[in-house]
């Protein structure tokens, strides 16, 4: 993944690590009285784990800026399946990244140089099921 979009923007990335989960949203679960559990799902959610290395730091501030937004989700397309994308509307949570070095400008002032940004996509609308 070179390319990570969100909205019309596209952020050309490093990609260290793409992790995604699948989440059931039940509309019930109940047992019933043999002992057997009956559910009815709602919708299931692809939420996404991603951690970003190799990224120009002109595109990072960009990035940083975008994701922490104060929008309720933004819509974001990730990888799918085998040759496929997903888009879709998700909130941009448990986002964490460190400074990788300090250097100095002309000026002696100190230029922070950030990495290792992890970011958490977590799914407004279902990839399958109502929505979806």
């Amino acid at each position: 993944m070179d390319e990570l979009q969100i909205g019309n923007q596209i952020f050309y990335v490093g990609l260290v690590s793409l992790k995604r989960a699948f989440r059931f949203d039940e509309k019930y679960r109940v047992t019933v009285e043999s002992g057997q559990i009956r559910r009815e799902i709602r919708g299931i959610y692809t939420d996404y784990v991603l951690e970003i290395g190799d990224i120009d730091q002109d595109q990072y501030d960009l990035l940083i800026e975008t994701i922490t937004a104060a929008e309720e989700s933004q819509t974001v397309t990730l990888p799918y399946g085998r040759n496929g994308t997903l888009t879709f509307r998700a909130a941009f949570e448990n986002i964490s990244d460190g400074i990788s070095y300090i250097d100095e400008d002309a000026a002696g002032n100190d230029i922070y140089f950030w990495d290792n940004l992890t970011i958490t996509f977590t799914a407004f609308t279902p990839t399958k099921g109502e929505g979806g």
